[in-house]
């Protein structure tokens, strides 16, 4: 499975964290990250700051992907490049924490939330994903319900993560067993 340059990426990160935050934004996605266009690897504001990383099994597990159906490859990539020239800079946990619940624009010029993040890389190529709603306000709902983004991917569990991780480690025995199995026929 790999994302396009400049999806956008909504999951839960943190089980607990997330479901508080899914609450109180009402939305079914407590973060959201940009794509690099590298296989599952997203950028995205996150407590240590603007990093990339890849999504962890059970991040992929439950997950969404929005894409703009205006965005060209070449801006794609120049969403992309702004964001990773961000690599390194902080989180915005004042905006998160005061700004958000008293809907009021606390932000600190050079810190992010996730959200406000996805937005500015792509107000940097003159794309709005949302309207009246001041970037530092952005929460994950404003681009999950009234963006004109398209929805082009979603994977809801069906399982438990502690049944996936099971099942994901049955997977793994299984396909070892047959590789042992291969080489000592071939011994």
């Amino acid at each position: 499975m790999d994302f396009r340059y400049a999806d956008i990426v909504f999951f839960n990160p943190v089980p607990v964290l997330s479901e508080i935050l899914k609450i109180a934004q009402r939305c079914p996605w407590s973060h959201s990250a940009i794509a690099t266009g590298h296989g599952t690897e997203v950028i995205g504001a996150e407590a240590e700051g603007i990093v990339r990383r890849e999504m962890t099994l059970r991040e992929l597990g439950d997950f969404a992907v929005l894409r703009h159906p205006g965005l060209s490859f070449r801006r794609g990539e120049r969403v992309v490049a702004w964001a990773l020239s961000k690599e390194g800079s902080k989180y915005d946990i004042k905006q998160l924490l005061i700004g958000f619940p008293l809907e009021i624009d606390i932000s600190t010029p050079g810190k992010y939330t996730c959200t406000q993040f996805v937005r500015l890389a792509f107000l940097s190529q003159q794309f709005e994903i949302v309207q009246r709603i001041p970037p530092a306000r952005t929460e994950p709902v404003h681009i999950w319900v009234q963006s004109n983004m398209r929805q082009v991917m979603m994977i809801r569990p069906s399982y438990k993560p502690s049944e996936m991780i099971v099942l994901w480690f049955r997977h793994i025995s299984q396909k070892w067993a047959r590789i042992i199995k291969w080489k000592k026929k071939a011994i």
